[in-house]
């Protein structure tokens, strides 16, 4: 990931190493155990991450996921980064489609061919890195559970995304989303907070400073239930949520996360995810 886009904020390669890991050396050390059941069982979200870049089959597959402790081992490195800097860091949760990529109303982004960013996105997530905030994407993609996509090639969409977003200078630290169809009842399907929850049992994150940036009802329910400041945009489906939400002042309502991430940046120090 190129460091020189950095214009201000803490050292690049230090909020680098948070965000994707940097100590294999440590999660190769750890006893591990093959796991013999796929994650994608009820109230289990589906954990996205590594570094970005990676070639998509080097990434877990849904059925054999290695295990460190009881998590995988891609959780055991995003852990022990996260205890490097220090306990109870906050972050910047993000929705994806509707906020990061273009909403396709009625159909879901099953290959990467469909995948649109929204213009600023990629800008967005650059600030967020410049100021050094990590960014965890949190997304319901129910095509899995329809059958209307693998979760491989779920999987490959968002290697993509988090490569381009590098690219672009931005940071994605880590993706969790939920396959579940609507009527499974699972607990990490948004707005039930689970993705937000297993981010932050994985990442040792201080869900009371951290913030969520969305643009449906879904979204800003599971941040209230986390107990995560939110923030609407007007893109994807942020218009009508925002007609019907009462809570939805003026000062939590921006055009798109590009001016959502500008707003927190000039919210005070001590409010500020980095």
């Amino acid at each position: 990931m190129p460091s020189s886009t950095r214009s201000d904020g803490p050292d690049a390669a230090a909020i680098d190493a948070w965000a994707f890991g940097g100590v294999e050396e440590a999660a190769a050390r750890a006893p591990v155990r093959r796991t013999g059941a796929p994650p994608a069982a009820a109230g289990a979200p589906r954990r996205f991450t590594g570094t970005a870049g990676e070639s998509p089959t080097r990434w877990p597959s849904a059925g054999g996921m290695r295990a460190v402790g009881g998590a995988t081992r891609e959780g055991a490195r995003e852990s022990a980064a996260a205890r490097t800097a220090g306990p109870g860091r906050p972050a910047l949760f993000l929705d994806r489609d509707g906020v990061l990529n273009r909403l396709l109303p009625g159909a879901y982004v099953t290959h990467w061919g469909l995948f649109e960013w929204l213009p600023g996105a990629r800008d967005a997530l650059r600030l967020a890195r410049a100021r050094g905030w990590p960014c965890i994407v949190v997304t319901n993609q129910a095509g899995v559970g329809k059958g209307l996509q693998s979760q491989d090639e779920l999987d490959a969409v968002h290697a993509r995304m988090r490569a381009d977003a590098a690219r672009a200078g931005g940071a994605i630290a880590a993706v969790y989303a939920c396959p579940h169809a609507p009527e499974a009842g699972c607990a990490c399907r948004k707005p039930r907070p689970g993705l937000l929850l297993r981010a932050a049992a994985d990442l040792g994150l201080d869900l009371g400073r951290s913030w969520m940036i969305g643009d449906s009802r879904a979204d800003l329910a599971a941040a209230e239930a986390a107990g995560v400041r939110w923030l609407l945009v007007r893109t994807g489906s942020g218009e009508d949520t925002a007609r019907g939400e009462p809570t939805a002042r003026a000062d939590r309502v921006f055009a798109d996360v590009r001016e959502a991430v500008r707003a927190i940046g000039r919210a005070p120090q001590a409010e500020q995810p980095g």
